[in-house]
């Protein structure tokens, strides 16, 4: 069996959002990235759920639908695995 691990990476210069690629360039040790380790799924920040709906996803009789956004708002795509002929897009 598979042993996960999550990593929350610190922000980067200026509260900026960063890669591990950012991470290790800044000078930092895989040693370093993997005392960041943890099994706990963290909540998102509050400006992050402000913005999305908390599941971008939603059960159909049809299957699961992908609301993915776009410039235009969200577009409904159905999962592959939904049932033929279902009239969920």
């Amino acid at each position: 069996m598979a042993k996960v691990a999550l990593i929350y990476l610190p922000t980067g210069d200026g509260g900026r959002k960063q890669g591990v690629d950012d991470y290790l360039a800044a000078g930092h040790s895989v040693d370093d990235l993997l005392t960041l380790t943890t099994s706990e799924l963290k909540d998102p920040p509050a400006s992050l759920a402000e913005d999305q709906p908390a599941l971008p996803y939603r059960a159909t009789p049809g299957g699961l639908v992908w609301d993915k956004p776009t410039q235009n708002g969200t577009m409904p795509h159905r999962s592959r695995t939904s049932a033929p002929g279902s009239s969920e897009t």
